[in-house]
């Protein structure tokens, strides 16, 4: 039967991976887990990691958009952030 591991364990045990502080071996003794499945959580580890910041880049450069907008079409507004998507279309489609 196969093992199935939440995924906070393989969260939790990944980070161990990337820190470097034991080897492969002591983490798969230590964890119950596979060396071949520590290494593909390692790498799905190193591949997400890139993606955890990606959203947040993407919220800022389309806030700095829209802030932008305002400044050169809304003058008066210039400054203000939209509380919530439907005011931000509404005030935007003006």
């Amino acid at each position: 039967m196969k093992k199935t591991y939440t995924s906070a364990f393989k969260a939790q045990v990944a980070l161990e991976l990337l820190k470097e502080e034991k080897t492969l071996a002591q983490l798969s003794s230590a964890h119950g887990v596979g060396t071949t499945v520590l290494c593909e959580w390692r790498a799905i580890a190193r591949k997400g990691l890139a993606s955890l910041y990606e959203r947040r880049d993407n919220l800022a450069d389309q806030q700095a958009a829209h802030e932008k907008h305002h400044s050169h079409t809304h003058p008066q507004r210039a400054g203000h952030t939209c509380a919530a998507a439907a005011a931000a279309r509404r005030c935007c489609t003006r």
